[in-house]
């Protein structure tokens, strides 16, 4: 089971308390039937108009889940161990949402399978463990849930509800979801929204028609597919079929000056992703500006609003004060936590590409001044991001940002095209 969009990228799974399987055995669904019983966007009801497909639904094997599980030790190895064999989740979301205040930015549902009905309870007993292990600390992508508080959920064994806060940043949302062990499988359907308001009477009118399409899908009454159709797969290894090289798509070693060679470069997993390809490299020379390292990371979205609600949302997330905060946490783990001090963050348009922006901080480390710049950029479908740090007490100058983007911006064209 999982959360739902929350801060974009964000998806987490969570514990809502232990207790005895629903009543009415499931034996073992099959796919087809797994793959109907999350709800349609229609069973929202009114307010949902902004809502579309989220491209990240679909089945969840042991490895995606395992990525998205709060807790940041859990392999797929050990998903397994606990009985999970598969998941069908269905969300819709306004990832464009998240910069506004007050909106409905996502309702979610999904059902994981596990072997026994025994697992399915052990499932949710371990995620509310980790719910209240985790309270208040910082994720594995530098955001933190709190302010959990629960709402019991009547006439549903074993299930709880839960309501949490989750901030990244300067982005704040809230999460209402009930959680519930129906034989082997575990149902959970959810509401997400950019404010506090109470919303868990609705979302328990959600879960008892969860619960009623679960078991109109065994009866073999429910026909219809959650989702209206599939989009391009996500999460693949390597290129993307009858897609482009993303290898090609972002800087090369020739851009530089004497064509250092990179330190590394491959394709990785992402979960938000067709496809995604990271290059880092050590020191580099680009005109009479010299850095001490680079990274380049190009994703291939499942299409153009896609990555430019993506880019929207990282101009969201590091705006203001809280913006900074988050900011000077990333470069303090970058840094093994070491005591650093962090002056103003800018944040710059760039005309390049479709939208470009940079954001630019100072930092200094040991009496030691740095210049730290990422820039963000996106042409159609592909987002690329560039995180430039100076030699000690160097500068990265604008110009120089803007050249690395544009240098980025027509090897993406070059790639497409």
């Amino acid at each position: 089971m999982r959360w739902g969009l929350i801060v974009a990228v964000l998806v987490v799974g969570f514990a809502l308390g232990p207790g005895a399987a629903e009543s009415g055995s499931l034996g073992a669904p099959s796919r087809a039937q797994l793959q109907l019983m999350p709800l349609p966007l229609a069973a929202y009801g009114a307010g949902t108009g902004s809502l579309k497909p989220d491209s990240s639904s679909g089945w969840t094997t042991n490895r995606e889940a395992a990525e998205n599980d709060l807790d940041p030790t859990m392999t797929a190895a050990e998903l397994a161990r606990l009985g999970r064999t598969t998941g069908f989740d269905a969300g819709f979301d306004d990832i464009a949402g998240l910069s506004r205040k007050g909106v409905l930015i996502d309702a979610d549902s999904a059902v994981d399978l596990y072997r026994s009905a025994a697992g399915a309870v052990r499932a949710v007993a371990r995620d509310r463990a980790n719910l209240r292990r985790f309270e208040g600390k910082r994720g594995r992508s530098g955001e933190v849930f709190d302010h959990v508080s629960f709402f019991a959920v009547r006439g549903q064994p074993g299930a709880l509800g839960a309501r949490i806060r989750f901030r990244i940043g300067a982005l704040t949302a809230w999460q209402t979801q009930v959680e519930w062990p129906v034989d082997t499988v575990v149902a959970s359907v959810g509401l997400g929204r950019t404010d506090s308001r109470d919303v868990h009477a609705a979302v328990l009118r959600l879960a008892a028609t969860l619960k009623a399409r679960i078991h109109g899908v065994l009866a073999g009454t429910v026909h219809d597919k959650p989702r209206p159709q599939a989009g391009p797969k996500l999460g693949g290894l390597g290129k993307p079929p009858g897609g482009p090289d993303l290898s090609l798509m972002t800087v090369q070693p020739g851009d530089f000056a004497g064509a250092p060679r990179p330190k590394s470069e491959r394709y990785v997993r992402s979960s938000d992703a067709i496809a995604e390809y990271i290059r880092k490299f050590g020191p580099v020379t680009l005109g009479s500006a010299s850095l001490a390292s680079l990274r380049a990371d190009v994703e291939l979205r499942p299409d153009a609003k896609s990555a430019k609600e993506d880019l929207a949302v990282v101009r969201a997330t590091f705006r203001g004060s809280k913006g900074r905060a988050f900011m000077l946490q990333a470069l303090k783990a970058s840094a093994g936590n070491a005591k650093i001090h962090m002056g103003a963050l800018t944040s710059t348009r760039i005309a390049a590409g479709d939208e470009a922006l940079a954001l630019a901080a100072t930092f200094t480390v040991s009496s030691v001044k740095f210049d730290f710049v990422t820039s963000v950029l996106r042409r159609g479908a592909a987002v690329e991001t560039l995180s430039a740090l100076s030699l000690p007490g160097g500068k990265i100058p604008r110009l120089a940002t803007e050249r690395l983007v544009r240098i980025a911006v027509a090897r993406i064209d070059q790639a497409l095209h």
